[in-house]
């Protein structure tokens, strides 16, 4: 009986396609000229599929046998879609945001207070050498990475800024208090001396710091981690806004 329904579907499903390649303007349906059906063909033909509210990703993941494992302190804050991986060590009230990657599988990652990876930004470390070198990744405290900016086996210092769409390569040292300006790129091994401006590609000395600039990425460290609250209350087993939606849509018990 279920395999004549299905066959009987199928049939007039391939009816219908038919009837819309020669009668409509286009050999197939579109969303704007046929949209009832468009919709009765992915109903007809594929049939019924519950939405898949499962995901393998895992923001927080361990590495060799959770033999290396990433440290987070309780109120560092991960958003849902990035992936810290490995030996990874965020600090108090650093903010990771969505879709950023720090992947520490050969040496650490290790991000001080109040320093916040904003969107899409990629940190890894590089493979030792032959020597066995560990080349790790440290931030200090107050320090901005703008988004999409990607970091490989370096050293920020406190209260520096990385611009947006940067590239710091593997061995490059910059000091306190530096700001670096988008689409920039530190080259390997580069040293950038405390209270400086650099930018370009590759990046060059432009000017000193304002102190205005040092206060400007104190503050803007600290309103986006405060900005996290507003995303973690969303994270919790079922968010307080699904509860309150579901709560309004109950019916009373009073009537």
């Amino acid at each position: 009986m279920l395999f004549s329904a299905r066959l009987g579907q199928t049939l007039f499903c391939s009816t219908l396609l038919k009837r819309i390649q020669v009668d409509g303007m286009h050999y197939l349906p579109s969303f704007k000229s046929t949209p009832l059906l468009w919709k009765a063909k992915k109903t007809l033909c594929s049939g019924a599929a519950l939405p898949d509210l499962s995901s393998n990703h895992r923001n927080i993941m361990s590495l060799d046998n959770d033999r290396i494992r990433p440290i987070q302190a309780n109120n560092a804050f991960v958003a849902p879609s990035a992936s810290v991986i490995g030996a990874v060590d965020l600090a108090e009230k650093v903010a990771v945001w969505y879709g950023s990657v720090l992947r520490a599988d050969f040496a650490e990652i290790i991000i001080s207070g109040f320093s916040v990876i904003e969107d899409n930004c990629v940190l890894t470390v590089v493979p030792p050498k032959r020597s066995g070198e560990l080349k790790p990744i440290n931030i200090g405290s107050w320090v901005v990475i703008e988004s999409h900016s990607i970091l490989q086996s370096c050293t920020i210092e406190s209260r520096t800024r990385i611009g947006a769409h940067s590239i710091i390569e593997p061995g490059a040292y910059i000091d306190m208090d530096c700001v670096i300006l988008p689409h920039s790129v530190v080259v390997a091994h580069q040293t950038i001396p405390s209270g400086e401006v650099w930018g370009g590609n590759p990046a060059k000395f432009i000017r000193k710091v304002d102190p205005d600039q040092v206060e400007d990425t104190i503050q803007q460290a600290e309103n986006m981690f405060y900005f996290t609250r507003q995303h973690i209350v969303e994270f919790f087993p079922k968010g307080f806004a699904y509860i309150e939606k579901e709560r309004l849509t109950q019916p009373s018990r009073l009537e």
